[in-house]
């Protein structure tokens, strides 16, 4: 799994801010896990250089500018939770099926001014 903090240290229209994850070479296919603004999180899947939503939620409340969360994958071999909330207290946000591949790579992404921390990388439970 992978695990770091964040905090948006400002937004704008559209903002987003998240991991990617099982990156096979920076060109090629990938997945990535954002928090879009104001009030979503979503997951995303490129091949052939295109992105698709594989699958989006709507947060409630919406994350506040300047304040700390926790942002986490975790995968037990057979289905992938994502996971965002307050530090110390993620909850499972999307689940899907299928194993992350644990020879890929991983990133960090954003569009706006972000701060991330504490990244970790584990087979653990955030």
């Amino acid at each position: 799994g992978l695990r770091a903090r964040i905090r948006i240290n400002q937004t704008q229209q559209g903002f987003e801010a998240g991991l990617h994850f099982d990156v096979k070479d920076a060109a090629g296919d990938q997945r990535r896990f954002l928090l879009r603004g104001p009030a979503r999180v979503e997951v995303g899947s490129r091949k052939s250089e295109r992105w698709a939503v594989d699958h989006d939620e709507e947060l409630a409340p919406a994350p506040a500018v300047r304040e700390w969360y926790e942002i986490a994958i975790v995968s037990d071999g057979t289905e992938t939770v994502f996971y965002f909330g307050a530090p110390g207290a993620p909850a499972g946000v999307i689940t899907l099926p299928g194993g992350l591949d644990g020879k890929a790579g991983f990133g960090l992404w954003a569009n706006v001014d972000t701060t991330f921390s504490e990244i970790q990388v584990r087979d653990a439970k955030p």
